[in-house]
């Protein structure tokens, strides 16, 4: 019988490698000292119960006032959508038939001017950055509200002109009613 893998072997020489053992077991188990070399790089210690990973959470002021800078972001971005151009249909209206005052105004100002004088009161509790972002927002807005009304003021028959200066205002105290709802969190 002839090996393929053995061809030019002495036959006692052949004798001799098939008396050889198929298997050979170590002396002693190294598949443990190979395992921890494999591992040495992946493993990562675990802390001990008693040392549990410590939470880190926000101080209440910072917390607060990323609560504020969240309100006047999505008040602004409401601000901006709301007063973008919309598609609508044009109805023209006689200009006798469209009063020309602006007293349909008045309950919006006296309004803003509640909430104005209630955000007033609690300010001093807020944060002083978040007071000034507060008021920086308003005077924006107060901006739009004058721009708004000059053109009502040159053209008071416009109904679009109206409906864009009472949008305005419906923003304003939207707008001041989250700014005393952001105020009214830190008396808590």
């Amino acid at each position: 019988m002839t090996d393929p893998r053995t061809p030019d072997l002495d036959p006692a020489l052949r004798a001799r490698i098939a008396d050889l053992p198929a298997e050979v077991m170590p002396e002693r188990d190294l598949w443990g000292d190979i395992r921890a070399r494999l591992d040495a790089d992946r493993v990562r210690s675990i802390a001990a119960p008693n040392q549990a990973a410590r939470v880190r959470r926000l101080p209440t002021w910072a917390a607060r006032a990323a609560a504020a800078l969240v309100l006047i972001a999505g008040t602004a971005t409401l601000t901006r959508w709301m007063s973008r151009p919309a598609t609508t249909t044009v109805v023209v209206l006689d200009s006798a038939a469209v009063a020309p005052s602006t007293e349909g105004l008045v309950s919006y100002e006296r309004s803003a001017e509640e909430l104005t004088v209630a955000f007033e009161a609690r300010a001093a509790r807020l944060d002083p950055a978040t007071v000034e972002v507060l008021e920086r927002s308003m005077r924006t807005i107060d901006s739009a509200i004058t721009e708004a009304r000059a053109a009502l003021a040159r053209d008071p028959a416009s109904p679009a002109i109206r409906g864009y200066v009472e949008a305005v205002y419906r923003q304003k105290i939207d707008f001041l009613r989250r700014a005393n709802d952001v105020a009214r969190l830190w008396e808590l």
